[in-house]
C-alpha cells in the first residue's frame, strides 16, 4: 500500500509538471482535486520486456530438449534407425616396382634385325601346308568314295528288296521260301522303322504258318502209317522146271482184299494226298476234307477198346486260318512292290 501511495503521488507531480509547463488553458482549467481523483496508469513496459525474455527462455529450453530426445521418438517411429557403420578402409602399401636396367640401344638394334622365322622353318611350315592340302583332298576323294559305294549299296539293296517281293508274291514258291525271304528283308539296314516292324511281323507269321503246316504234314504221315494193310502172299506155287517158273513169276495171285482192308486202303491213300496238296499248298475241298476226317475219326474209335474214349485226331476241321495266313503274307509284298 505505501508502493502504490507512493506511485500515485509520484505520478501526481509527473502530471503537476507537465501542466505548470504546459501554456494550454485546457490545461489550466483543470483543477489539482480532479486530477488527484483519477486512478493511476499502470506502466506496461516492463511486463512486456519480462514476457519476452520468459518465452526467449522457454524457446531455448524446447531447442535443446528435442535436440536430445528426437532421435529416441524418431527411432520408435522407424524413420531413422540408429545404425553405425563404421567403414575399415585397408592401408594399401605402395607397390615399389623394380627398377629395369635400361635396355642398351645396340642390343635392340641387333634383335631387331635378326628374323623372327628361319628359312627352313619356313620350309618346314610350307611343306606341313602342302601336307595338310594333300590329306584334305585324300579325305575328300575318300567322302566322295564313301557316298558313292553307299549309293551303290542301296541301288544293290534296292534290287535284292524287289527280288524278295516278287518270291514272296510268286504262287509258285512255297511258305518256307516266303518264310526265309520275310527274314532277310527285315535285315535290310535302309528300313525305315514302320518297314522294320513290319516285316519282322511278316517273318513271324510265315514262321507260325509254316510251324502249323508241317506239324499236319506229320501227323498225317503217322496216321497213314497206322492204316497199314496187311502184306497179301503171292499164291503161285514155284515149279522146278525152269522154264514153267519163268511164267509162274509173271504173274501175281493174291486173295482179293476185304471191304474193311479197302477201307483202310482208301483212307490211307487219302491221307497221303492230303499230305502233299499242304506241301505243295494245293488245297483239298472243304467238304472233301471233312468227310474224309470223319472218317479217319471213326476208324480210330473202332480200333479202341470197348468203353473208352477214341483219340483226337490231331487235325483241324478246316485249313482255311492257314491259307488266310498265307495270302497274307502274299498281299503285303504285293503293297511293298506298290510303294
Amino acid at each position: 500500500m505505501n508502493e502504490q501511495s507512493k506511485k500515485s503521488s509520484n505520478d501526481v507531480d509527473d502530471l503537476e509538471e507537465i501542466v505548470g509547463d504546459s501554456d494550454d488553458p485546457l490545461f489550466a482549467v483543470v483543477d489539482e482535486t480532479e486530477i488527484k481523483k483519477q486512478p493511476p496508469q499502470k506502466k506496461r513496459w516492463p511486463a512486456f520486456f519480462s514476457g519476452l525474455i520468459m518465452g526467449m527462455l522457454i524457446s531455448l529450453g524446447l531447442v535443446q530438449y528435442t535436440s536430445i530426445r528426437a532421435p529416441e521418438y524418431l527411432t520408435r517411429l522407424n524413420i531413422v534407425q540408429p545404425v553405425v557403420q563404421t567403414i575399415v578402409q585397408p592401408v594399401v602399401e605402395p607397390v615399389v616396382e623394380p627398377v629395369t636396367e635400361p635396355v642398351a640401344i645396340e642390343n635392340v638394334k641387333e634383335v631387331a634385325s635378326e628374323p623372327l622365322i628361319s628359312d627352313q622353318d619356313k620350309q618346314s611350315i610350307t611343306q606341313l601346308i602342302d601336307a595338310v592340302h594333300g590329306l584334305s583332298s585324300e579325305i575328300g576323294s575318300l567322302n566322295q568314295m564313301q557316298q558313292s559305294l553307299q549309293q551303290l549299296r542301296l541301288n544293290l539293296e534296292t534290287l535284292q528288296l524287289r527280288e524278295q517281293l516278287s518270291w514272296i508274291s510268286n504262287p509258285t514258291y512255297r511258305l518256307p521260301q516266303v518264310q526265309l525271304a520275310w527274314q532277310e528283308i527285315s535285315l535290310f539296314p535302309s528300313l525305315t522303322e514302320d518297314e522294320r516292324a513290319e516285316s519282322e511281323a511278316m517273318q513271324k507269321l510265315a514262321k507260325s504258318a509254316l510251324d502249323r503246316s508241317l506239324q499236319w504234314q506229320q501227323r498225317l504221315l503217322d496216321l497213314s502209317s497206322q492204316l497199314k494193310v496187311p502184306e497179301r502172299r503171292n499164291v503161285v506155287p514155284d515149279f522146278d522146271n525152269s522154264w514153267l517158273g519163268w511164267i509162274a513169276n509173271q504173274f501175281q495171285l493174291a486173295p482179293a482184299l476185304s471191304g474193311q482192308q479197302k477201307e483202310l486202303e482208301f483212307l490211307r491213300q487219302s491221307l497221303l494226298q492230303v499230305r502233299q496238296s499242304l506241301a505243295t499248298e494245293q488245297w483239298p475241298d472243304d467238304s472233301e476234307w471233312l468227310q474224309l476226317r470223319a472218317r479217319l475219326q471213326l476208324f480210330l474209335a473202332q480200333q479202341m477198346p470197348a468203353g473208352e474214349p477214341s483219340p483226337e485226331v490231331g487235325l483241324p476241321e478246316s485249313f482255311s486260318s492257314l491259307i488266310q495266313d498265307i495270302n497274307t503274307l502274299r498281299q503285303s509284298a504285293e503293297g511293298w512292290v506298290r510303294q
